[in-house]
This record gives C-alpha cells, structure tokens and sequence, in this order.
C-alpha cells in the first residue's frame, strides 16, 4: 500500500512540474521536445481529452436542447483537446498550435 501511495504521489508531482517545463522552449522537433511530448504532454492530453469526454457527458442535459450550444460546448471539451492529442506532430510547439488550431 505505501508503494501504491508512494508512486502516486511521484506521478502527481511529476506531472504537476510540467507547465514548469512547458514554458522552457525547446527548438521544434529536437530530440528533448519529443521526449518531454512523449513522456508528458500525450499523456495528460489523454487524460484531459477523457476527462473532457465525461463532463460532455454529465453536460448532454444541459446543452442538448440548443444544437449550438452542444456543438460549442462538445468543441471545448472534447474536439479541441482530442485534436491537440492526436493531430499536432510530436514535438511541435505546444502553446501556439492550441492557440491556432482551435477555431478549427
């Protein structure tokens, strides 16, 4: 129990030191950029897209009376951090292609 513990609370300090890490900058598509997207931004983008997914979900009975409101909500919380998992090249610039990409 205290390994479980333990590993847990490594995991959540890791993961909570990588906006630190996001503001370094690193030269697109260098070997330490797609090592840091590999090991931590996919991850968590994993995680938030799937997050995102369930609030959809607790949110359908809100937002499903207005097909506008479902669209803009299903947007932010489930297209844009999926195409930010799935679509943007490993290593790129994080910041910006949230930025831009996501009117898309």
């Amino acid at each position: 129990m205290k390994r479980i513990v333990a590993a847990l609370l490594t995991a959540a300090l890791l993961l909570s030191s990588s906006p630190a890490l996001a503001g370094k900058h690193f030269q697109d598509g260098s070997g330490e950029s797609i090592v840091f997207d590999l090991a931590l931004v996919r991850p968590g983008s994993i995680a938030w897209t799937a997050a995102g997914c369930a609030v959809f979900v607790v949110a359908l009975p809100f937002t499903c009376w207005s097909k506008k409101r479902m669209a803009k909500v299903g947007n932010a919380l489930v297209a844009t951090p999926a195409k930010y998992t799935f679509t943007r090249p490993l290593g790129e610039d994080f910041q910006s292609y949230s930025t831009n990409h996501s009117a898309e």
